[in-house]
Order: structure tokens, then C-alpha cells, then sequence
């Protein structure tokens, strides 16, 4: 918001609380792996876990910075929805995710797998669900 000044035209934000939205990641396809240098590829696994943990504090840091910098420069006023309006909004909202999984499927991919691994790796490290997008 802060970095394109997205505050100065739309002066109002609603905060849904809906979680994290990842906007950065380091992929790369198997094949260019597995054509990589040892050391690079050393490199890259050994470093993976550093690197998530310093692009999570930036990204981080940045958001705060760019929602001081509308509430301060913009005068943005900022709505929070409470606990009970994010689950009413969350349970009506169609389950794209069972969606998608089932178009993986029916690819030959393994959706439905993929989606119970993440919903089940997600509730063991006891993280806030309004919605089980497996179930």
C-alpha cells in the first residue's frame, strides 16, 4: 500500500484478517536442479530456511512501513473485522481450494493430497482455520 501509495486515492482499508499472503518464494523445476553445480544446489538447500526467515522479515518490516506511511502521509483509516464477521465471511465463500484439488485430480496430480498434507501440516502448528477447506 505504503511503496505504490494505493492510500492516497482509497483512503480506507479493511482489515478481513484472513492471514498471511505469500508474495515471494525461490522455486525452481526439478530438471534445473538437478543440472545445477553440487555447491550451488548445497547452497540453495542449506540456505533455504535462512533465507524464508530473512524474506518473511522484510516482507514483514516493509508492510508495517507502508501502513505507517498511510496512516501517517494519507490519514488512511483502518476497519477490523471481528472474530465472529471473518468466519461468517469465510464460511460463505465457495471452497476453491477442494475445487482445485479436485481439477489436480482428475489431472493424474495428487490435489487432494497436496491440500490435506497442507490443511493437517496448518492444524498441528495450531494455526487459526475459520474455514477446513479439505473437509
Amino acid at each position: 500500500m505504503g511503496a505504490f501509495k494505493l492510500c492516497e486515492p482509497a483512503p480506507f482499508k479493511l482489515d478481513v484478517g484472513f492471514g498471511a499472503v505469500q508474495t515471494n518464494s525461490l522455486n525452481v523445476n526439478q530438471d534445473f536442479f538437478d543440472a545445477l553445480p553440487d555447491e550451488v544446489r548445497n547452497a540453495l538447500v542449506s540456505n533455504a530456511e535462512g533465507w524464508h526467515v530473512a524474506n518473511a522479515k522484510l516482507v514483514n518490516e516493509g508492510a508495517a512501513k507502508g501502513l505507517a506511511r498511510c496512516k501517517n502521509e494519507f490519514g488512511t483509516k483502518t476497519a477490523v473485522l471481528s472474530t465472529a464477521e471473518r468466519k461468517e465471511w469465510a464460511l460463505m465463500l465457495p471452497n476453491i481450494a477442494k475445487a482445485w484439488a479436485a481439477a489436480q485430480d482428475k489431472k493424474g496430480l495428487p490435489g487432494t493430497k497436496i491440500l490435506a498434507t497442507y490443511m493437517n501440516a496448518m492444524r498441528a502448528a495450531n494455526q487459526p482455520m475459520l474455514h477446513q477447506w479439505d473437509k
